[in-house]
């Protein structure tokens, strides 16, 4: 026998009769199995399993025992609580090569012993039924010469049990107790099927023979029953051995199974249609003359593209099952809709031999969803287009039910389930559900119309505001059942509503307050708006403003503002400028005017502004300041002209005074007592010749008369020059000056006047620095291009609060400037000399560690220069510098 094993595999809602089994069919091992991983890796066997045991497997072990399945012979499933249409096609998809109901034993043995191979040398089985062993003994020998193969039943048997379980090609009758056991098995599921003749003396009348029994005389029992089952034979092998037999049997089980509704048709390897059923005809219009020998491209609709049918026949040619949706055209060239399910057959070799196909109209289904899905583009475009989402409210319920985008928008998880009006509520910011109840409340009861603005905090947590409209649907009634309404979001145009409320409340802030008169007017000039401040300045109410035309405010310049209104509205720019302006009191006033247009989205001018100021008492002390900055001048003129004057009247006599004291000096019968008091002379007369030159300088530098002569300058030559003129002053207090030329710098500068500075502060470092100590002079380059020279000494050091003060002529405030000899605008010459060589001064000191003075000066000095040509003001400085000298 072809399966010569069973496995049985999980549980089983009932116990199977193993041994009615192992009796009709005694060939065949049962294999029982109750766990998969027990499963050999490769099973010969045919697979049986409890449906129901099936259903309680996890997603692994169902794969499992698929792959496993597809390794077996056949898979035989047996349905313990019956399975519906889909159900059965889930299974027999999923590798289910039979399906068989609860009661399984008997046709389990008749599925087996059909399902072997017809040949020639296996002749067809007749079951002989007598009352007597001897009758059937006698056939069964005469059977036997011609190889036909017989099972005999006679009374003395077990009856019941063979008749139960025997399985036959043919049954033959030999008595009247045989056509009485007959009755019985033909009531027998195994028995239905299966041709009967009967051997009787009597005709069939008197046996009351059924039509479909076939009737052979006793007497010529021995020669027609073997001629009769010859040919019973030879039809049989032709039958089983046509190649669509076992495919036709399929399809009758399929038929039977999936019952009328079902559209069923088969093709053979090539695409040709070789079936189709009642339903496919009448779907299609087609008669079975026009479609068998065709292909499914007959009913093709066009709807599908070449890569949909490419795809389809790739899945079938794989061995695997197709299903989808199928659009094809029938015989009155009208689309209709199949859900179909095409299983591809296979013969023992693996070849595909046939295809069935297994279909349900869904033709109106189709088509209402095509409309939904119409409509649902048509909702989702209004959507996305207006940003509006339905919702409806379920009034009795209390359930509002979103669109998508509704839920989207307002963070709702599942769109699919209803969200109670509470959980709406819960998601409103605190301060927005008084007015949202409030809303609902009047649309539930009263009919009204719900419009509502509020803010939501979805799950994610950021606040979003959102405007829901609703009207109430009533019933027959007039009561309110429902509210259908729409959901905007107004985030972005909320945000931008309080930005504008905010600016327009900043603006009012400072129109009201300004103290800037301001004032709007369309664009014929007539007033439409003016701020406090217009009505302090001008004396006038709004009242007695807004409506006339601004020109009626100027005073003798009606002319002038009219062509200032025409230029604004021409050139449609801004206007600065002053005109004179007319009190309600009459008084006038100069006022200070910016004017320009407002234009609307378009670009036109719709309105003019203008702000303006009184500035009378302005211009006043403007005229003011410049008589007295002109009476100052004059007066700084004429104190440089009388230094000047002074300086040269005081030098003259000086040089005479000095020149005797040298006389005396050198004669030498002078006696010794008077060349100390000669001395002294020569001291204060050096002394006051300094202060004399100190003050002819700072003359020609306030009148602008000094002059400077740019030449090549070496830097270190001019520092050695000076320290070596000072070391002797230096070295009368033991102090040493120390200068680090470790590189040569050169200058474009005024070698007398750099002389004159690099003197006048090394003198004060001298002055100040106490005996002993030592002073630095340091020359450095930076990278902006300027020199920098540093003098460094350790005296008591100047205080920061004092740095500002060091500058101002005759200004001495250092409590040892009385010890020191020195006229008090050395620094102040010197600050102005490098200022006017295109430098600069600086200091940098603590008390108690010394000072830094320092100047910086170009490489090369600026073309565009014209600082020599200029008059300096020193009476504009701040009076709070600084001279140590």
């Amino acid at each position: 026998m072809k399966h010569h094993q069973l496995l049985f595999i999980g549980n089983f809602q009932r116990q199977p009769e193993y041994n009615f089994i192992r009796a009709l069919c005694p060939g065949i091992r049962l294999l029982p199995c109750t766990d998969l991983t027990q499963l050999p890796e490769s099973l010969e066997v045919s697979i049986i399993t409890s449906i129901r045991w099936l259903e309680t497997l996890s997603k692994s072990d169902r794969e499992r025992l698929t792959q496993t399945a597809q390794t077996c012979s056949q898979w035989i499933g047996i349905s313990d609580t019956g399975l519906k249409r889909d159900a059965m096609l889930h299974w027999l998809e999923s590798g289910v090569n039979h399906l068989l109901p609860a009661e399984f034993e008997q046709p389990l043995c008749r599925l087996l012993i059909h399902d072997q191979p017809a040949s020639e040398t296996q002749p067809a089985t007749v079951l002989l039924i007598a009352e007597s062993k001897q009758a059937t003994r006698k056939y069964a020998k005469l059977l036997q010469k011609h190889n036909i193969f017989s099972v005999a039943v006679t009374r003395n048997s077990n009856i019941d049990a063979s008749l139960h379980n025997a399985t036959s090609d043919l049954i033959v009758a030999i008595d009247g107790f045989g056509v009485n056991q007959i009755k019985i098995l033909k009531s027998q599921p195994n028995g239905i099927a299966v041709p009967v003749i009967c051997l009787t003396d009597n005709s069939p009348d008197a046996v009351c023979l059924p039509d479909s029994y076939a009737h052979i005389p006793i007497a010529h029992a021995e020669s027609l029953l073997p001629a009769t089952l010859r040919k019973f034979q030879q039809e049989k092998i032709q039958q089983t051995d046509a190649p669509d037999s076992k495919y036709l049997n399929v399809i009758q089980r399929l038929t039977q199974v999936l019952g009328q509704h079902a559209i069923i048709s088969t093709a053979d390897r090539a695409g040709k249609i070789t079936y189709i059923n009642d339903n496919f005809r009448c779907l299609s219009g087609y008669t079975e003359s026009d479609l068998i020998g065709q292909s499914h491209g007959f009913v093709k609709s066009g709807h599908h593209s070449t890569q949909f049918y490419k795809s389809l026949w790739q899945t079938l040619k794989n061995g695997k099952v197709w299903h989808g949706v199928i659009c094809n055209r029938n015989k009155s060239q009208q689309l209709y809709w199949t859900y179909s399910r095409i299983l591809p057959l296979q013969s023992s070799n693996g070849n595909i031999r046939q295809y069935i196909c297994i279909s349900s109209d869904i033709s109106s289904t189709q088509h209402n969803l095509s409309l939904l899905q119409q409509f649902d583009q048509l909702v989702t475009n209004y959507q996305d287009h207006t940003g509006l989402a339905p919702w409806v409210l379920d009034i009795k319920r209390q359930k509002i039910c979103w669109s998508m985008l509704a839920a989207s928008v307002l963070g709702v998880k599942n769109a699919d389930l209803p969200l109670s009006s509470r959980q709406l509520l819960d998601m409103v910011h605190p301060d927005d559900r008084t007015h949202i109840k409030e809303a609902l409340r009047a649309a539930m009861t009263s009919g009204s119309q719900f419009d509502a603005e509020f803010r939501i905090t979805p799950d994610h947590g950021r606040e979003r505001w959102f405007c829901a409209k609703g009207l109430p649907i009533c019933d027959s009634d007039g009561k309110p059942v429902h509210i259908q309404g729409i959901l905007e979001d107004i985030h972005v145009k909320k945000i931008a509503e309080e930005k504008i409320t905010r600016s327009l409340h900043l603006f009012r802030q400072m129109f009201n307050t300004s103290d800037y008169c301001m004032a709007i007017s369309d664009h014929l000039g007539t007033i439409v708006f003016i701020n406090p401040a217009y009505t302090r300045v001008m004396g006038y109410t709004p009242a007695e403003v807004i409506g006339r035309n601004c020109r009626e405010f100027f005073c003798s310049d009606a002319v002038i503002a009219t062509e200032l209104i025409d230029t604004l509205l021409s050139e449609k720019k801004n206007w600065k400028g002053t005109t004179r302006r007319r009190r309600k009191d009459g008084s006038e006033f100069i006022s200070l005017n910016l004017a320009g247009p407002i234009h609307n989205e378009s670009g036109t001018i719709t309105h003019l502004y203008t702000t303006f100021t009184d500035i009378t008492q302005e211009l006043n002390n403007q005229q003011e300041l410049t008589r007295a900055k002109a009476t100052a001048e004059e007066a700084n003129r004429a104190k440089s002209e009388f230094l000047s004057r002074m300086s040269h009247e005081l030098r003259t006599p000086m040089n005479a005074v000095l020149g005797f004291a040298q006389l005396l000096q050198k004669n030498p019968q002078l006696p010794p007592e008077l060349h100390q008091d000669v001395r002294d002379i020569l001291k204060a007369g050096n002394h006051l010749l300094q202060l004399i030159n100190d003050l002819l300088d700072l003359s020609k530098i306030e009148s602008g008369r000094i002059s400077l002569a740019f030449e090549q300058v070496s830097l270190n030559h001019l520092i050695a020059e000076c320290t070596a003129l000072l070391r002797p002053t230096a070295q009368t207090r033991h102090i040493g000056l120390q200068s680090e030329n470790i590189q040569e710098y050169r200058l474009i500068t005024d070698r007398l006047r750099l002389k004159q500075v690099i003197l006048n502060l090394l003198t004060n470092a001298i002055n100040y620095s106490p005996q002993g100590e030592e002073i630095k002079i340091i020359p450095s380059a930076s990278d902006s291009g300027r020199v920098r020279v540093e003098f460094i000494d350790n005296g008591p050091g100047i205080p920061a609060s004092h740095f500002d003060e060091l500058f101002i002529p005759f200004k001495r405030l250092d409590q040892t400037s009385a010890q020191v000899e020195g006229s008090g605008i050395g620094l102040t010459i010197s600050q102005e000399l490098i200022e006017l060589m295109g430098g600069q001064v600086g200091v940098s000191s603590q008390p108690g560690r010394g000072s830094v003075f320092w100047f910086e000066l170009p490489a090369e000095p600026d073309r565009h220069l014209t600082r020599q040509n200029q008059t300096p003001h020193l009476a504009q400085k701040n009076d709070n510098q600084f001279d140590k000298i």
